[in-house]
């Protein structure tokens, strides 16, 4: 006779990712910090151990710097209509786990 009993989770482990601000409204030279947050297999908090890597999909309209912090990259001309950009915050360390954030990018 087996068990199905799923195995155990184990503390301490990332399984899950989360960031904060999770949507931000950044106007043209304003910055934004990213601050992720990663959570064990119980939801429990857990410290990074490593770094994070952070990307944008519109590199001409939003960077994200090494650490998070993210900065509106156009000038206020081209951001007349504005636009919505994606930051990808991954935890590599851990099978890759990611979240992501919406950056409205705003000329005002």
């Amino acid at each position: 006779m087996s068990n199905s009993y799923p195995a155990n989770p184990i503390p301490n482990i990332p399984t899950s990712i989360s960031v904060a601000p999770a949507t931000s409204t950044v106007t043209w030279s304003d910055t934004v910090q990213l601050t992720p947050i990663l959570t064990d297999s119980y939801g429990n908090a857990i410290e990074a151990t490593l770094p994070f890597t952070y990307s944008s999909s519109n590199t001409a309209l939003v960077n994200v710097s090494e650490t998070g912090l993210v900065t509106v990259s156009s000038s206020p001309a081209d951001l007349a209509p504005g636009g919505e950009v994606r930051v990808s915050v991954t935890y590599p360390w851990a099978g890759s786990i990611s979240t992501g954030a919406t950056i409205h990018a705003s000329a005002t």
